[in-house]
């Protein structure tokens, strides 16, 4: 039992951003919108590699407020072998973020607590990733030897490395209360955080759904993000959307639906541009707000319209 936290083990790496700092993002941009609007960001998934791919970061610096590191925190990236770690990646990407007043979401943590170089600049972490399977646990090496034990072990270290960041449970077919694996979700965050604590405060700062959505499923997402937000949780973030055929009105509606739920603090789309989508090795993929040119979708203006009507909150 005592060598579970030791598979959370500390991270030692230095690396150096980009050369080329990334301008201001512009008034009128979706982040510097949802933010004017009582938000705390509005992100993507990438990573360091493509801020030199075509316009990756010059769109990134101007449109994203939040970064999420898609695949280099993940463990088989960061810890290819026992004891052989690489860092470079995922500690370029950080640098990079800093430097350019990004906000980063750490995915997944579970796999990474402790990196000195990483802590307080993380605003949260997926430190749990996709643990459930319909309504039970999903197993895995962690379940199997704990039991629900590993989540309060992977929790717990977690909070010690870094007090200030958010921690999340973050899964997929949470965007829709009806499903089998929300209502486990919420039963569960609701009997860890019942009986667990980290820090002085509940377990679990909040649930991340990754709302990968096929066409026509978004009206859900309202009543999955109230559903989920009433699970004893500090806040609740939408980590992963992406929606098949990129939809204007259902992109909108996403926004439409954090917007009206006051814990739903971001939303983060997974990739850029269409070619760097879930299933991008499928050509009719096109869910993302730019598409293989970097050319913005009529799903990106929607969204920018929709949050510049709204009113302002005045944060002084």
């Amino acid at each position: 039992m005592k060598t579970a936290p030791l598979l959370l083990a500390s991270i030692l790496a230095v690396a150096s951003p980009l050369n080329q700092r990334a301008a201001p993002r512009p008034e009128g941009s979706i982040d510097v919108l949802f933010r004017e609007v009582g938000k705390i960001y509005f992100g993507t998934a990438t990573e360091f590699a493509r801020l030199s791919e075509g316009e990756n970061q010059g769109i990134i610096s101007a449109d994203f407020g939040q970064v999420t590191a898609e695949y280099t925190m993940k463990w088989a990236e960061t810890q290819p072998e026992r004891n052989v770690m690489t860092l470079e990646k995922a500690d370029n990407l950080v640098k990079w973020a800093v430097a350019n007043q990004k906000s980063i979401r750490g995915h997944t943590l579970l796999w990474l607590v402790g990196r000195d170089g990483w802590k307080g600049k993380i605003r949260a972490w997926d430190v749990v990733n996709e643990a459930i399977e319909r309504d039970h646990m999903r197993s895995n090496p962690f379940y199997d030897v704990l039991g629900d034990e590993y989540i309060k072990v992977a929790f717990e270290a977690a909070r010690a490395a870094d007090p200030d960041a958010k921690l999340y449970i973050n899964d997929y077919n949470l965007e829709d209360a009806t499903y089998a694996e929300h209502k486990f979700m919420v039963a569960k965050v609701n009997e860890w955080n019942g009986k667990w604590q980290a820090g002085g405060r509940p377990l679990i700062d909040g649930i991340g759904s990754q709302t990968h959505l096929d066409a026509g499923h978004a009206s859900a997402v309202e009543g999955a993000l109230r559903s989920l937000a009433a699970a004893n949780v500090a806040e609740v973030a939408i980590t992963e959307l992406d929606i098949q055929g990129a939809n204007p009105q259902e992109y909108r509606d996403v926004f439409k639906y954090c917007y009206w739920v006051p814990h739903c603090v971001g939303v983060t789309t997974w990739g850029v541009r269409d070619n760097e989508a879930l299933g991008k090795n499928t050509p009719d993929e096109t869910p993302l707000l730019f598409d293989s040119n970097w050319a913005a979708k009529d799903a990106y203006f929607a969204i920018r319209d929709y949050l510049a009507d709204l009113p302002k909150v005045d944060r002084t």
